[in-house]
């Protein structure tokens, strides 16, 4: 989908947004910005889960759009998409690597999953 840009989350060298935290996944989320400035979270069937703080409670999340100061907690790490936008420009300008990659279906597992072309949302094929 043209003016979408997504980045991989994780502890892997190989995210876009690298978070050196043990209680997080190699390829923890994947967060996507839409062509009208949303954003859509998604967890990547990580270990400790992606949550966000929602009406004073932490609540699971599995897909979800969510705000740019929306509190958000990756394993044990807290955080927001206003903060990992900020880490991304910072490890993109710091240090080497080729920058974020943008991730088309054809990266996602073969047979696994595909993303649902109305919503974004990431769906399990048959």
């Amino acid at each position: 989908m043209p003016g979408m840009k997504t980045y991989l989350i994780g502890r892997s060298p190989d995210c876009d947004i690298v978070l050196a935290d043990a209680t997080i996944s190699r390829r923890h989320a994947e967060l996507v910005e839409g062509a009208d400035g949303r954003f859509f979270l998604t967890d990547r069937q990580s270990a400790a889960g992606t949550w966000s703080r929602r009406a004073g409670e932490w609540t699971q999340l599995r897909q979800a759009f969510v705000t740019v100061d929306e509190q958000l907690m990756l394993g044990r790490y807290v955080t927001s998409v206003k903060a990992l936008l900020k880490l991304l420009a910072q490890q993109k300008s710091g240090g080497g690597g080729n920058g974020p990659t943008i991730q088309v279906e054809s990266d996602l597992p073969i047979g696994g999953v595909m993303r649902n072309p109305h919503t974004g949302e990431i769906v399990r094929k048959g």
